[in-house]
């Protein structure tokens, strides 16, 4: 898979002369299998995302030992650059009693970013629209997060 990768960025830098991608994002879905690993196995960093709900957080420790062991078998330059709370209700005393044992935990690892749960999400996955994209001035907020994240998240691996 990291081949792959390489070859089409290649492809698409000779095509346009230039540098043109710097990020290839893999969005697995919330299961650990062979998919996963070949993401894993294919990527520079993983980014962890920690639903606060208890399938989330008890999945947690799982999912690190999931990833270590491809750093270990298949892909040992592979970095946690960190763990993202999202889909979180900061309102809730569970929520914020998850966060807290997850920041207890993993400390540094813990983006400081938080992205809350909200309809406006849902919204506008469903409408495969970007939230940055968004016309409504509701999405603002939200969009707001995920540049916090980015911000935060190249930060960390400059």
């Amino acid at each position: 898979m990291r081949s792959c990768f390489t070859r089409i960025r290649t492809d698409i830098d000779r095509e346009n002369g230039a540098n043109q991608i710097d990020w290839i994002l893999i969005d697995c879905p919330p299961s650990l299998d062979r998919l996963t690993m070949n993401a894993l196995a294919a990527s520079d960093y993983a980014l962890v995302p920690v639903d606060p709900g208890a399938g989330g957080r008890g999945a947690l420790g799982d999912t690190m030992e999931y990833i270590y062991s491809a750093q270990k078998w298949y892909n040992p330059t592979l970095k946690v650059v960190g763990l993202l709370i999202n889909n979180t209700d900061p309102r809730t005393v569970y929520d914020q009693t998850t966060e807290q044992v997850v920041r207890e935990m993993y400390g540094d690892l813990v983006f400081k970013t938080v992205i809350t749960a909200s309809v406006r999400i849902r919204e506008s996955a469903e409408a495969q629209m970007p939230l940055v994209f968004a016309e409504s001035s509701e999405f603002v907020r939200y969009a707001q997060m995920y540049r916090f994240l980015r911000d935060e998240f190249l930060q960390r691996v400059a």
